[in-house]
């Protein structure tokens, strides 16, 4: 059967397999696109409240310490040049992330491109099996496709950056290839704040990779310049906002959460751990509790909106055994990742390295290969001591393993050239299995359809007579609140955990009564509550059809 595949793919030409692969990967994505239209989960609506306020003229919501600008812009544009409905705008949003997928898919090419530049043509049809396979079973399986989120976008900068490197390192120097590094490098932190410190590793191999030494200092100057031309008015602008330097507030706030053991949580009652917070959120009342928080962001869901405003002040400080415990966690999803879900993949590599039979000199084969892997390595260590989750590893797991693969060194022997095909040619029918069936597709096709109360609810409200632009409160959001935004209200305030919310429920009339004016003198027009026990209808609590969702007008 291998034999016989092996036989199809020499039948064809280059062009013709790259043809084939590449109807795949947009097939593929069409699908998952589809399947997964209504799928959104609570850190995406963010960027699209920045992407309507930048079209309404408001470019001062572009400065937010958590969620860099480009992805909402593009959101944004879209939303704004089509002006979709209440149930059509999540199709929009998907759709324009069916083309982030896209741009991903050509810039992998352009890196692809540079990659096989250098390989023996015999075997370039096998590198397409393996190359292409690995883009569609990472983007689907690691990013996402469903994901509304600017990591399939950032992707594709990682690619255009790893293909220009590639160039500069095979000696073509020209100050082009150093100007658009530091560009699509700027373009890369305008889309995700990681990006920053990975733009100076980029930069660094840039300086080492030039063959000659004329002039490469300049041209590693001239791209970090053109970096920080793209990025460095961000970096201002939100500096000034906070009063101090900073290139973002994820980073920190990311540490403090995962390795730091005596946690400010700031969005708990008490705030423990905080004592120094800029802006607390405002807490109305006390058993039950409930916070406020409508200025100064008028948008669907301040909390989230800009999580580190609400956490100005809390101090990510070095807790050795927090450390350790975060290290620990990582090392299980990189173990995870690699030893379970790329299990075939790290089968065959394993297999190719045995039949090698270089020993110790496969550490000076993966160290000549220093271009293709120091900033995989570097990105991954530096989630290892935070916080890792597969959507931000997607294109650096790629450039890895394609990294690793390279730096194999196989005797001319026609048993292990054999052998060698068998395996791409079954690592590559696995990971097209999976990319067709996805994780993505499997674990978030059942809540896509889930999250149609969305729809159901907010055309609940309007029915009710709920206008747009009205101020409610929330009784547990329980980080479902996209109905919301399709209702286009604005979250002013909250009962946060399941200990108040029951406190709540549980409470007598006079002390309901009470918490209902704090809302209302808040300035919320009305109450929803994400659940509610069946006899809150006897007290003015209108159920919404087809949804566990009740309101209450105040």
């Amino acid at each position: 059967m291998i034999h016989l595949i092996t036989i199809m793919f020499y039948k064809f030409s280059i062009k013709q397999i790259r043809a084939f692969f590449l109807f795949l990967a947009i097939f593929i994505g069409l699908i998952h696109t589809w399947l997964l239209r209504y799928f959104i989960e609570s850190d995406s609506i963010p960027f699209l409240d920045i992407g309507d306020a930048v079209f309404r003229g408001d470019f001062g919501a572009l400065v937010n310490g958590v969620w860099n600008p480009i992805y909402a812009i593009i959101q944004g544009f879209f939303l704004f040049l089509l002006k979709p409905g209440l149930y059509s705008e999540i199709i929009v949003v998907h759709i324009v992330n069916f083309f982030t997928y896209a741009f991903a898919l050509f810039c992998f090419e352009f890196f692809f491109r540079r990659f096989i530049e250098d390989k023996q043509e015999e075997e370039v049809w096998m590198w397409m099996c393996l190359g292409y396979s690995l883009f569609i079973w990472s983007s689907t399986n690691l990013i996402t496709i469903s994901g509304v989120t600017p990591d399939m976008l950032l992707s594709g900068f990682v690619y255009l950056a790893s293909g220009l490197l590639l160039k500069i390192k095979v000696g073509l120097k020209n100050w082009v290839n150093f100007v658009l590094l530091g560009l699509v490098l700027g373009l890369g932190y305008l889309t995700k704040e990681a990006m920053f410190p990975i733009a100076f590793v980029f930069i660094i191999l840039s300086f080492f990779a030039v063959p000659d030494k004329k002039y490469k200092f300049l041209k590693s100057v001239v791209a970090l310049a053109c970096f920080l031309l793209i990025a460095g008015p961000f970096v201002f602008s939100l500096s000034k906002s906070r009063g101090y330097f900073t290139y973002g507030e994820t980073g920190k706030l990311n540490y403090h959460w995962y390795a730091d053991r005596n946690v400010c949580e700031c969005f708990e009652n008490g705030f423990p751990g905080c004592s120094n917070l800029t802006h607390p959120l405002r807490v109305l009342f006390n058993d039950p509790t409930v916070f406020e928080y409508s200025t100064p962001f008028n948008v669907t869901y301040p909390l989230v909106y800009d999580t580190s405003y609400w956490c100005q002040g809390s101090k990510p400080y070095f807790d050795l055994i927090g450390q350790i415990k975060a290290i620990l966690i990582n090392l299980r999803e990189y173990f995870y990742l690699f030893f379970l879900m790329q299990i075939v993949l790290l089968t065959s590599y394993l297999a190719l390295l045995v039949l090698s039979g270089r020993k110790l000199k496969v550490i000076k084969d993966l160290l000549e290969n220093w271009v293709m892997l120091t900033v995989p390595i570097f990105v991954m260590l530096m989630y290892s001591l935070v916080h890792v989750e597969f959507r931000y590893l997607g294109a650096y797991v790629v450039i890895f393993l394609l990294g690793l693969f390279s730096a194999l060194k196989l005797p001319l022997v026609e048993e292990v050239q054999s052998v060698k095909k068998s395996l791409v040619l079954v690592s590559m029918f696995s990971m097209v299995l999976g990319g067709i069936l996805s994780k993505d597709l499997l674990e978030n096709r059942p809540l896509a359809q889930e999250l149609k109360v969305n729809l159901r609810v907010a055309k609940g409200l309007q029915k009710a007579g709920i206008k747009e632009g009205e101020k409610v409160g929330v009784i547990g959001i329980y980080d479902d609140y996209y109905w919301a935004r399709l209702a286009k209200l604005h979250i002013i305030a909250e009962i946060p955990s399941d200990e108040d919310i029951s406190n709540f429920w549980i409470a007598d009339n006079t002390l309901k009564t009470s918490v209902l004016n704090v809302f209302k003198n808040a300035g919320a027009k009305i109450l929803i509550a994400g659940r509610a026990p069946g006899y809150s209808s006897r007290f003015g609590w209108k159920h919404i059809e087809d949804t566990p969702y009740f309101f209450y007008k105040l």
